[in-house]
């Protein structure tokens, strides 16, 4: 498994979409100058390779243009020289005008190494208005390239973190959300350049990681502040470089008091947002809603079978200590499941009675805009196994299944369309009747066993019993009687409540304080 770490590098004010791949290699002195023009000859854009790349080059690249793609390799290890040659041919066929090649000397190298901390291993950086995503998938040629297709056509509104830079902004943002988390971000300067250390480095990795976990939800909003001016404004400890704090109606402002890791920043989101973070959300195409792709299915009275799995972590999802992220350990049972699926699909394909097999790929930028009003799945890319399994669409049969798989948050929403298909527990397998609109659930799903392939044959021998929800499945969601914070009742909670009289207890321990809503007094519990 590669171990990649992941920074956020520098601040850019862009107003258009651009990508830029930015490809650095080092050790070309340790090659002849025969090996290293045939390997130029074997490079088709020549023509489209820029300047060496320097940590100084970088940081305009990131300047002028909004979005930049850095693939920094080291050639000696032989699995970056493969990737380069693969993604060079690979890119034939896809290669945006916005997107351009760039090499660099052993010494820019370790310029973008010191800056990024980067290790001997090859790695994917994708800046994207000031933040920085590590591709997490396995590093082979196509996967980084589908990476490379989906960001190109992703728009800048759908990052999950804002960028707040002024107290209007932030005002406007507790006022439009139920729930507003809010980092504010002393680890760079408005220039974003060097972080100071690797703690807080840790605390803005588990921010974005948390937020992109948390972006499904409608109830609840992720910015950051770098603004000095409003930093102090709000009176926030200065005690720290990375301080996540969560406004909400009715409570005064809280503060995390241990943000260093996802698991830690995602159990306190819970406990703070709680009941109104809805997490579970379906996703199978980006910007496709799960009903419009199951209802040609059912206007063609075809029984459909659904897959739901937990959300797919891909291989190497790590933090910056080497440690994995929080909801890895669900990646085997993920991969298990879909192979399981996909085999049994193969062999109804044998049958006859197997007709689609939906993977998860990027959409155009179109068919996302046209998508986007009506959308209820995630803008995230997936890579899952199931691209493994190639699965045709054979003509329209009789006797024939549409087969699908959705990947789920930790829960399933009372009253959503993954609720009403049977999807009570992660992973499942349920086949949906369209005739009869009843649904069938696999009791004690276990994706290896043969259980797949006897519950589907009862199915079509008309030996099932339809599930039936039970008391403790609601399939109604209780409306939320909490509303946004005004502006007023905002800067009133501060002044109850000043954060820059917070202390620290002994042993690094920090002592948080909330309002006592019968008092309107401020007690230590933050």
């Amino acid at each position: 498994m590669v171990k990649i770490s992941t920074r956020r590098a520098f601040r850019t004010a862009g107003s258009r979409i651009c990508a830029w791949l930015c490809l650095v290699t080092i050790g070309e002195g340790s090659s002849s100058k025969n090996e290293r023009e045939q390997r130029n000859s074997t490079f088709p854009f020549q023509d489209r390779l820029l300047a060496e790349a320097t940590s100084a080059t970088l940081e305009q690249d990131v300047i002028t243009h909004r979005d930049v793609f850095c693939l920094i390799a080291n050639p000696w290890s032989g699995l970056a020289a493969q990737l380069e040659r693969e993604l060079a041919w690979g890119l034939q066929d896809y290669l945006p005008e916005t997107v351009a090649l760039r090499r660099a000397s052993e010494h820019a190298f370790q310029q973008l190494q010191e800056v990024y901390q980067l290790g001997d291993n090859p790695t994917v950086l994708l800046l994207r208005s000031g933040l920085n995503y590590t591709y997490q998938g396995e590093l082979r040629s196509e996967h980084v390239i589908r990476m490379i297709q989906y960001v190109a056509a992703t728009r800048p509104e759908d990052l999950p973190v804002r960028n707040l830079k002024s107290m209007e902004e932030l005002l406007r943002l507790v006022k439009s959300a139920d729930v507003s988390v809010v980092a504010f971000d002393r680890c760079s300067n408005l220039a974003g350049e060097q972080l100071t250390s690797s703690d807080c480095a840790q605390a803005r990795l588990s921010f974005d990681l948390a937020a992109r976990q948390f972006a499904l939800s409608p109830t609840i909003r992720f910015a950051e502040v770098l603004d000095e001016l409003t930093i102090a404004q709000l009176g926030v400890p200065l005690d720290r470089e990375h301080t996540v704090m969560a406004f909400r109606a009715g409570r005064a402002p809280s503060v995390c008091p241990e943000c260093t890791s996802v698991p830690m920043l995602r159990k306190w989101l819970e406990a703070e947002a709680s009941p109104l973070v809805t997490r579970a959300q379906v996703n199978v195409f980006p910007g496709v809603p799960l009903s419009g792709l199951l209802g040609e299915a059912a206007q063609q009275r075809r029984p459909v079978a659904v897959l739901a799995v937990h959300r797919i972590v891909p291989r190497g999802m790590m933090d910056a200590d080497g440690e994995l992220v929080d909801d890895a350990q669900d990646h085997d049972v993920n991969e298990k499941a879909l192979r399981g699926t996909a085999s049994l699909v193969n062999l109804e394909r044998k049958r006859g009675r197997a007709t689609l097999m939906h993977e998860q790929r990027p959409v155009s930028a179109e068919a996302q805009q046209q998508t986007s009003s009506e959308a209820t799945g995630t803008a995230d890319a997936v890579h899952s196994p199931i691209h493994d399994v190639a699965v045709e669409v054979p003509g329209a049969r009789t006797r024939s299944m549409a087969y699908f798989y959705i990947d789920l948050d930790r829960e399933v929403v009372p009253g959503s369309f993954a609720s009403k298909l049977g999807v009570t527990a992660l992973p499942s397998f349920s086949i949906w009747n369209t005739s009869s609109n009843d649904v069938f659930v696999l009791p004690g799903f276990q994706p290896i066993s043969d259980r797949i392939e006897e519950f589907v044959e009862e199915f079509w021998a008309n030996r099932l019993t339809p599930w039936v929800p039970s008391e403790a499945e609601p399939h109604t969601r209780p409306e939320s009687k909490l509303r946004a914070t005004t502006a007023a009742e905002l800067e009133q909670m501060l002044v109850k409540c000043p954060l820059n009289n917070s202390t620290v207890a002994g042993g690094g321990a920090e002592e948080h304080r909330s309002r006592d809503h019968g008092s309107g007094t401020c007690v230590p519990t933050w």
